[in-house]
């Protein structure tokens, strides 16, 4: 039934019938999701410029999850697309400090892809890019601690 619901995804991604894409995405993600339906949703959100969503699910496909149908789904394809995320990324962004992290993220999962080795990222990484994409910060320098404050209990 997965191998169904991605073949049918993209069909309807094709065809611009979001009502039928999305219904069938959500409830493919609902139940541990492949890495095709990972990467179908990404390239969606890519579509439709929104390079911060596209990203997660992009990262999920491309570590998050197994492959049912195209082992590139899980490995080269997402790590190109989010190495244009982050080019994307780069360019609109207006803080000189983050147009640098996305610039140096892009170059990452694209000499992964090159490499054809996934290189999970660090969890000092995910922070940044959690920071990064959250929609409460405006600017980051390199005082900024991505790490949670452990002082209160």
């Amino acid at each position: 039934m997965k191998e169904i619901n991605c073949i049918l995804a993209k069909i309807y991604m094709a065809d611009g019938d979001t009502d039928a894409f999305f219904k069938t995405t959500l409830k493919a993600v609902a139940d541990n999701p492949p890495a095709e339906m990972c990467l179908i949703l990404g390239t969606f959100y890519m579509n439709q410029t929104d390079y911060e969503e596209a990203v997660l699910w992009l990262y999920n496909a491309a570590f998050e999850t197994e492959s049912i149908l195209d082992v590139a789904s899980s490995g080269n394809k997402p790590l190109s697309l989010l190495g244009k995320c982050y080019e994307e990324l780069a360019k609109t962004s207006d803080d000189a400090y983050l147009c640098a992290q996305y610039k140096e993220m892009s170059d990452d999962y694209y000499n992964q892809k090159n490499k054809k080795t996934l290189v999970k990222p660090s969890m000092i990484s995910l922070r940044l890019f959690y920071y990064l994409s959250s929609s409460t910060s405006k600017s980051f320098n390199s005082s900024t601690s991505l790490l949670p404050d452990l002082s209160s209990p």
